[in-house]
């Protein structure tokens, strides 16, 4: 369960704010009891928070994604320090290269049923755009997002 405390989303492990200037995803595929979407007006930049059961390390987890997906790592593993403790990052593309990632993973233990929390960032290149993930995460609105992450 969250709960709203000082302009963020909280609990025992972790808070975050919500993304300034994004849509929240309200219905179908876009909003399950599990996760959430955030999403730019053009739709092309997407934010998603996800609470997962884990068995393994992010590292784990992230091997099992790529394979499962076919994703593309682009970056080696990520350190982030994120409030007291440190998040496990990683940068990835779709097979077809039309989509760019940079995901998070928190694991934390407890007796909740879930027991990882999961960040991403999406980005959908067009056709003859020169936008980059690395320019979409410059962004100041997602700068302030990542910087409002605590890790517990």
């Amino acid at each position: 369960m969250l709960k709203i405390q000082n302009g963020k989303l909280t609990n025992k492990h972790y808070a975050f704010a919500l993304p300034q200037g994004f849509s929240i995803a309200t219905g179908g595929d876009a909003l399950e009891t599990s996760h959430f979407g955030f999403y730019s007006d053009d739709k092309r930049v997407q934010i998603f928070v996800v609470f997962e059961t884990s068995n393994g390390t992010p590292e784990e987890e992230f091997e099992v994604l790529c394979e499962d997906c076919e994703f593309i790592k682009k970056s080696d593993y990520i350190k982030v320090k994120r409030g007291k403790k440190e998040a496990v990052g990683l940068y990835y593309n779709s097979s077809n290269d039309v989509e760019e990632y940079y995901e998070e993973l928190y694991n934390f233990d407890g007796d909740e049923k879930e027991n990882q929390l999961c960040i991403y960032i999406s980005f959908f290149k067009e056709e003859n755009d020169k936008t980059t993930l690395a320019d979409v995460l410059a962004r100041p609105e997602i700068k302030e997002f990542w910087n409002s992450v605590e890790y517990f």
